[in-house]
């Protein structure tokens, strides 16, 4: 006979197949171990569920007779590895990781794709069935399985009397959703505790239930000082009429006096215009408390306006004693003093400063009356440079009319004809005398203000 396969695993089947010759009619087979333990069929099958060698016995006969035969250690039956798993946990908390171990037979294959091994960690993030397949030398094979429970963190609640304390106030912190807590900072363990922070703190409680998971919270106190209020102003001397800026800081909210005279009576900058002198007061104030400030503003008087009186052609102001007059032409600084000689017709501003620099004004347009003759002593007619090497510049100021303009020589013979200059001119002539020799000359300059002649050098 033969066998599909005669070493097998506990409870495993062999099916026999007879190959008596000459053919054999009645066949009776026994098998000690096996299920059944005889058959009288001529291809049995056999279930052996003991591990151990056995023996097959044969008897098989036709009609010339009969033959019995022993086969001796026939089928190997190992035994089936008993595989048991465990683990460190079987309720973790969600993120937290276990072992689980097999053991029983002599390699292990894991499914959800934990490979090979006898031991592995996990972390599954929902209850999870784990199944290990045990193999022994023999190949059979046998598995087990564990359930890991994963339990959801616990959610912690963390409240504090007041997020905002003074320095030197308490706040009591107080923790819920667990059943026992930890905390940072040197905190002892509980439920409540009660702090003194003297700069801005973060603290932070971790919670745990009796299954161990845990949940944390974290909070912020912080703490603001009594307010220590800065007042700075703009100037502490102003003239009538000028403002002055204030500004505070150091507080979270601000009130001013006497308000009359400010742009608010609040705010951390205000703006002053006193017509007299005063003493401004601010008052900060935070959650802790108040502080004061005060500044004196001197407000000095500024001079009468002044009156720009022109007789010919001077012009003056009166002033007061320790005052000051400066004079302005068309912007430019010209002079100084109660009294001035015009330079020509043009924009005039008076400015008057007092002793405590204050200031005050009077400006319009004036007409100029001066001769050519007062120009020219007042030196306002100039001609540069003189000598010359040919080119030189006539400049006349203060004199709102057209001139005409002749060159002699020195003997008063003409050497070039008169030629007229319209008043927008005057102030700046360019000649270029460059065809005359070298010599002294006359320029000859005319106008209905009189008659001057500037002499020139031609080197």
């Amino acid at each position: 006979f033969s066998t599909d396969n005669n070493t097998i695993c506990e409870d495993g089947t062999v099916n026999f197949t007879d190959q008596s010759s000459p053919q054999a009619t009645n066949w009776n087979w026994t098998f000690p171990g096996g299920m059944p333990a005889s058959s009288s069929d001529q291809n049995p099958t056999v279930v052996y569920s003991q591990s151990g060698t056995y023996d097959v016995i044969l008897e098989v006969s036709n009609a010339n007779g009969s033959q019995t035969t022993t086969f001796t250690n026939e089928v190997t039956v190992s035994s089936v590895p008993n595989v048991t798993v465990t683990a460190n946990d079987l309720a973790i908390c969600e993120g937290s990781s276990t072992q689980i171990s097999a053991s029983g037979a002599n390699s292990f294959t894991w499914d959800n794709n934990l490979g090979s091994g006898s031991t592995k960690t996990v972390s599954p993030s929902e209850q999870t069935t784990y199944v290990v397949t045990g193999s022994n030398g023999a190949g059979c094979e046998a598995t087990a399985s564990i359930t890991i429970d994963v339990l959801p963190e616990i959610e912690i609640n963390l409240v504090a009397s007041s997020t905002v304390i003074c320095d030197g106030e308490d706040v009591t912190l107080t923790a819920s959703g667990g059943d026992f807590y930890t905390w940072n900072n040197g905190l002892p363990q509980g439920s409540e505790q009660i702090v003194s922070p003297t700069t801005a703190t973060v603290y932070t409680v971790q919670g745990f239930n009796a299954a161990n998971c845990s949940g944390s919270q974290s909070i912020l106190i912080e703490v603001q000082d009594q307010p220590n209020v800065s007042l700075s102003v703009s100037n502490t001397e102003i003239c009538e009429g000028e403002s002055v800026s204030l500004s505070a800081s150091g507080a979270d909210t601000y009130s001013w006096s006497p308000a009359a005279t400010l742009s608010s009576a609040t705010g951390s900058s205000v703006t002053a215009t006193p017509s007299s002198s005063i003493t401004y007061t601010v008052t900060g104030t935070n959650n802790c408390g108040s502080d004061d400030q005060s500044v004196a503003i001197t407000v000095s008087d500024a001079p009468n306006t002044p009156e720009i009186v022109q007789n010919g052609n001077e012009l003056s102001v009166s002033v007061n004693p320790g005052e000051t007059v400066s004079w302005f032409l068309d912007g430019v600084l010209i002079g100084s003093g109660e009294t001035i000689q015009m330079q020509g017709t043009g924009d005039y501003e008076a400015i008057v400063t007092n002793d405590a620099g204050c200031i005050a004004s009077d400006s319009g347009r004036f007409e100029s009356t001066a001769s050519l003759e007062e120009l020219d002593a007042n030196n306002n007619i100039v001609l540069y440079p003189n000598p010359t090497n040919g080119e030189f510049t006539l400049q006349i100021n203060g004199l709102n009319e057209n001139v005409n303009i002749t060159i002699l020589d020195a003997t008063g013979r003409l050497v070039r004809a008169t030629k007229q200059y319209n008043s927008n001119e005057i102030y700046h002539i360019h000649f270029n005398v460059s065809e005359l020799v070298k010599g002294v000359y006359l320029l000859n300059i005319d106008s209905s203000q009189g008659t001057v002649v500037k002499r020139f050098t031609v080197n």
